[in-house]
């Protein structure tokens, strides 16, 4: 292969990827009036740049790992759904274009974690600026007017979701500059998007770190020592600062959960309870073919409005239920085997230093496919490429540990 191709290939993507949350401060979505051309067009242009790297270097290795291998037959089932039952293939179309910017981006970030053409510290510094970049959009969310919605005063912001999707890279690498500044970052912005999903997500992830991890092996006694009490300060300064002087808010951010209680269960969860039911009672419902193979590409924003009960085509707002509807028993057991590889790798990791970041994307994945989704977001590319760079190094050192045992053999003899 030609490095100076390779690389040529590499800081392109850097910039594509890096100037997507740019674009969407500068074209926010969901405002009348902005055109959204310009950001379309970027990452028409990442899907387009991924698509030649994929193409042309490709090797049979990429597929060979659990994790490629299950990704590959998800994106085929995926692509056949669509052309042989799509409604609308040019909308279909570009939704599937966005599930394949991270599916060809984890095996572009496998192949440079293999290669290593970029250090640590450059790959520190790109997850770095993208964590500030996203932090701005959250910040950007819930301050602009135009974002509130319905009778409540204030907005919530997604893009929080992808602060944790960047978190783990925090911990690839012992050294990580401004590992607690950027942690700070990320907590504050979870904390003011307003989004039950990431502060779960969040919550399960600091109970991981502070108790499970082992951050000594990662980063060594004294910064793991300092940085628990670090994780401990931050919170209690967002939760002072941000949370109890917002309480109100909060709470009514809150309130839909006791309806429950009033037997409103389709009202939970901002709707999400009439999301996820109507779709599972239908499939639950179904005749043989229906709940093996499910209702085709797409099928639940178009389901909802035969209901009575929604209006609008919405999204599922989580990767099982629209899986299990649109693609029944094929759909749900892919995505469980995805989940199961993806622990596996975890627990038989035999480097230490992956472990901490292999569980931070388990847990990101999880609960970003369960409460909201991440397959239709080209955003997912960023736990997509710490998960391929980890894999790709994992390749490395075990190579390098055969060649080094090699030269040794040969030194004895």
């Amino acid at each position: 292969m030609d490095n100076l191709k390779v690389n040529s290939y590499i800081y392109v993507f850097l910039i594509l990827i890096g100037i997507m949350p740019v674009l969407d401060l500068i074209y926010p979505a969901k405002i009348e009036g902005v055109s959204r051309i310009v950001p379309v067009l970027a990452k028409l242009i990442l899907f387009v740049t991924l698509l030649i790297y994929f193409l042309r270097y490709q090797k049979k290795w990429w597929f060979y790992n659990s994790i490629g291998k299950i990704l590959t037959i998800f994106i085929s089932i995926h692509t056949i759904y669509l052309l042989v039952s799509s409604i609308n293939y040019g909308k279909d179309l570009y939704m599937l274009s966005k599930a394949l910017i991270w599916y060809f981006g984890f095996f572009f970030f496998m192949d440079i974690g293999l290669r290593k053409p970029i250090g640590e510290k450059l790959t520190n510094r790109f997850f770095s600026i993208i964590s500030v970049l996203l932090f701005l959009l959250v910040i950007y969310g819930v301050t602009n007017e135009a974002f509130f919605r319905g009778n409540r005063n204030y907005a919530a912001s997604n893009f929080a979701y992808y602060l944790l999707f960047v978190l783990p890279f925090l911990f690839m690498h012992k050294k990580v500059k401004f590992r607690t500044w950027i942690f700070a970052i990320i907590t504050i912005g979870v904390a003011v998007s307003l989004k039950r999903g990431t502060m779960l997500m969040y919550a399960l992830m600091i109970i991981y770190l502070m108790f499970f991890s082992n951050l000594t092996g990662i980063a060594g006694k004294r910064f793991s020592k300092f940085f628990r009490f670090f994780i401990i300060g931050v919170i209690i300064l967002v939760l002072y600062q941000i949370v109890f002087s917002n309480f109100t808010i909060y709470l009514d951010k809150f309130s839909d959960i006791s309806q429950a209680n009033e037997g409103d269960i389709k009202s939970v969860g901002s709707g999400r309870g009439a999301l996820y039911l109507l779709p599972l009672e239908r499939w639950v419902n179904s005749n043989v073919f229906h709940f093996i193979f499910g209702y085709g590409f797409n099928a639940t924003p178009a389901f909802y409005p035969t209901t009575g009960v929604l209006r609008g085509n919405f999204y599922a707002h989580s990767d099982f239920v629209m899986l299990i509807h649109d693609y029944g028993l094929v759909g749900l057991s892919i995505l469980i085997s995805l989940f199961v590889r993806l622990y596996k790798l975890f627990k038989k990791s035999v480097f230490e230093v992956n472990k901490v970041p292999l569980f931070l994307i388990f847990l990101a994945l999880l609960v970003k496919a369960l409460l909201s989704g991440f397959i239709i977001y080209e955003y997912s590319i960023y736990v997509f490429a710490i998960l391929g760079l980890i894999i790709g190094r994992t390749y490395r050192l075990r190579f390098e540990e055969k060649l080094y045992e090699q030269q040794l053999e040969s030194k004895n003899l």
